[in-house]
């Protein structure tokens, strides 16, 4: 029961996230942006779980697995912000004659 808190915990910190996200910008709701966040928040559910298998969980743990899916999900949409600005500015990189 100690791995599902745990993962829930890291679900709620990558959702949280992408909800604090949306409130700050001023764009409208974008499905699409938020669907990547829910995948990313399982993946980190998904790990985190499997990660603390057979550990003692306490506060301190799940303190900790929110914070690493908050955390993690930020710098995801950090990291894909500045490539799509880079590929943006740069265009495409060129396609490799073979």
């Amino acid at each position: 029961m100690e791995v599902y808190s745990v993962a829930v915990a890291g679900l709620l910190g990558a959702i949280l996230a992408g909800i604090v996200g949306f409130l700050k910008s001023t764009e409208p709701f974008n499905a699409r942006k938020f669907l990547a966040t829910v995948v990313t928040a399982v993946l980190i559910g998904a790990g985190l779980g499997v990660a603390y298998t057979g550990a003692t969980v306490g506060a301190r743990e799940l303190l900790m697995a929110l914070m690493t899916g908050a955390g993690t999900d930020y710098g995801r949409n950090v990291l894909s912000g500045a490539i799509v600005a880079r590929l943006n500015r740069n265009g495409p990189p060129p396609l490799p004659r073979g």
